[in-house]
């Protein structure tokens, strides 16, 4: 496992869905590990590697706002894919509510963990550093949505976190995936002092999940 990467990610909005809302959508107060690990694997990701996320501090009260959005309410099927069959926008366009969170920022502690343990760590810890000092990214950065982008930088101040505790049950912990379908893991969350410490054994549980599916 690699040293522990600190960095801050503030955004403009963000919408970290909770997939328990069918009709609108409706944003977790705070992000979920898997919109972090996103976020880390924009700036940087190879296939020998996973991001764990330790600990997401929140720099800011989350704040809510309402907007409409249009959307495609059907979803695509996998044969009109790989029959190149368009989708008529116009036919099956929907608006939908979105309870989006507004003005963000949060300080994430994560490390590289890798799948391929002949490969280099300390590589892999240079190029990451690297990367995130000159601003690199191998898309945009985004903030559970694509249109909610995110700039990322380093911590370069003491900015703490906020008075903020919550629980948050049954919370999207990370999806795997394997030749059929995908897989969801959830997890009951608690914020104490603006502070969510995510705990490892989830991973070890994911990657347990994960190999027995393909066996």
């Amino acid at each position: 496992m690699s040293k522990l990467f600190g960095c801050r990610i503030v955004g403009r909005y963000a919408c970290f869905t909770q997939p328990f809302a069918k009709c609108d959508r409706v944003s977790y107060p705070v992000p979920t590990p898997s919109a972090i690990r996103g976020v880390l694997s924009a700036i940087y990701w190879k296939p020998e590697m996973n991001w764990q996320i330790h600990r997401i501090e929140v720099l800011k009260r989350p704040q809510y706002i309402s907007v409409k959005k249009n959307e495609i309410h059907d979803l695509t099927h996998d044969k009109n894919i790989k029959n190149d069959i368009p989708v008529d926008v116009l036919q099956h366009r929907t608006q939908r509510n979105n309870q989006i969170l507004y003005d963000v920022a949060y300080n994430i502690y994560a490390t590289i963990r890798l799948e391929n343990q002949t490969s280099d760590i300390n590589k892999h810890n240079e190029i990451f550093n690297r990367r995130l000092r000159n601003g690199q990214h191998h898309h945009q950065p985004y903030l559970g949505q694509k249109e909610y982008t995110a700039l990322v930088s380093t911590i370069d101040d003491n900015w703490s976190s906020i008075n903020l505790n919550i629980s948050i049950p049954n919370m999207l912990f990370d999806v795997y995936f394997d030749d059929k379908r995908s897989h969801p893991i959830y997890f009951d969350a608690d914020v104490k002092n603006g502070v969510l410490e995510i705990d490892p054994g989830l991973y070890n549980q994911m990657n347990w999940e994960s190999s027995r599916e393909k066996h």
